[in-house]
């Protein structure tokens, strides 16, 4: 994916450059910081990065897998009903 110089451009690194570790001392998992501290940060909501993002996710996981886009839709989309038939208890 690329973005256009101009357009959205400094609005992804506006938000993006926001995206910040957090509970950097403890030893658990990866965490950032919240939207609602990013909306703080830059006065608005960050939905043109998390829109990028989103888009990016299905890239990464095509990548992963070896498959194409709509391999990865799929096997996202069965991990989701495993996971409903797990809460369930199915």
């Amino acid at each position: 994916m690329a973005i256009k110089p101009g357009g959205d451009q400094d609005e992804i690194t506006e938000e993006f450059s926001q995206i910040k570790q957090r509970d950097m001392d403890k030893d658990a998992k990866l965490k950032i910081v919240g939207k609602d501290e990013v909306r703080e940060a830059i006065g608005r909501s960050p939905d043109t990065g998390d829109t990028f993002i989103m888009r990016m996710y299905f890239e990464l996981l095509k990548d992963a897998t070896g498959g194409t886009y709509e391999q990865s839709v799929s096997a996202i989309n069965r991990r989701h009903v495993s996971r409903t038939i797990q809460q369930r208890g199915v």
